[in-house]
């Protein structure tokens, strides 16, 4: 990202300015992990705007959840093939809303 960033400093960032609602501890640390690979692989330095990673990201604590907001009939996260999902636990993950 264009400004230095820790993990610690995403995190409280994403919960001071981004309103934090809906991402767990452990969603916010997969969405920093994934956002720093995506740097990494890219070469793109992406801007820290908590507001917009709020809008184009996601996180489900299940399934039903993700089944319920897409009006699908997934048996497991992934079996979700037309977005980017986000891994959090065997449960939990996040998609990227393009």
């Amino acid at each position: 990202m264009k400004e230095t960033m820790s993990k610690e400093r995403f995190i409280n960032g994403m919960v001071k300015y981004g309103g934090g609602e809906g991402f767990s501890y452990a969603g916010l640390d997969a969405l920093w992990h994934y956002l720093q690979d995506y740097e990494d692989d890219t070469g793109e330095e992406l801007e820290f705007d908590p507001v917009a990673f709020r809008c184009e990201f996601t996180e489900y604590s299940d399934i039903n959840e993700y089944n319920h907001d897409y009006d699908e009939d997934k048996e497991r996260y992934e079996d979700i093939d037309e977005t980017t999902v986000i891994p959090i636990d065997e449960k939990r993950f996040i998609i990227v809303d393009y």
